[in-house]
């Protein structure tokens, strides 16, 4: 097929180059799939999106399997097809890193009148706050859970945080299994203190592994060597 030869999409109705803008598949009778792999993508996306079961399975996998994720990741970078989206989301990433780092210096430049107009907000409107908390919290839920230790971290007068990707890069460095037992973790990892903060530990993520809810709720407050531990070796 040359180059120059161009394909309706059934979908979107564009002309576009058929070598380029369509897959290849073996039912149709010209060989090439019936709409474009734009009106494909947008489809499959709306689908992702929608199915809250396919992405946990998907995230699951992708922790029980880094090394190959990180081999099919960088093999996509590499097509030919996917290159000008790379450079194109390369782009976007410096120019938001710009953005963020600007808006962090004005934070710490005003830091004390953000935080008064943010009160002031809160006391005028505590229900349109709470709304925005709350959805802040479905679109992050990891960042919740972080937030909750942190503050109970205070509570206690620990030493040490952490941040939400370094807790992401706990969990990978673990293989999405429990440091306890070894299985892979069904569902959300729970961070477990392993000397626990309630007996002086830290809330640093060099104190922090990722466990099975069952593992962590049998080890409660105790340390590593003063409960069975399914796996011994710390």
């Amino acid at each position: 097929m040359k180059e120059s030869t161009v394909h309706r999409c059934s979908k979107c109705g564009l002309c576009k180059p058929a070598n380029l803008e369509f897959f290849k598949v073996t039912t149709s009778k010209i060989g090439l799939s019936r709409r474009c792999r734009d009106c494909i993508a947008v489809v499959a996306r709306a689908k992702y999106v929608a199915d809250e079961e396919l992405r946990e399975k998907q995230r699951q996998y992708r922790l029980d399997h880094p090394e190959e994720f990180r081999v099919y990741r960088q093999k996509w970078r590499e097509r030919p097809e996917n290159r000008e989206h790379v450079r194109r989301h390369s782009r976007e990433m410096r120019d938001a890193e710009v953005r963020n780092e600007q808006g962090r210096a004005y934070y710490r430049a005003n830091r004390s009148a953000i935080l008064e107009t943010q009160r002031l907000r809160r006391l005028a409107d505590p229900e349109l706050a709470a709304d925005i908390q709350r959805r802040s919290w479905q679109k992050n839920p990891m960042r919740l859970r972080i937030n909750d230790r942190r503050r109970r971290a205070r509570m206690l007068a620990a030493e040490g945080s952490h941040t939400a990707a370094e807790w992401q890069a706990k969990i990978l460095e673990y293989g999405g299994r429990c440091r306890w037992c070894q299985q892979a973790i069904n569902g959300t990892p729970h961070a477990d203190h392993v000397i626990p903060i309630s007996r002086g530990g830290s809330d640093d993520i060099s104190n922090i592994v990722p466990s099975c809810e069952t593992c962590n709720k049998r080890k409660g407050a105790k340390l590593p060597d003063e409960w069975p531990a399914p796996s011994a070796s710390i």
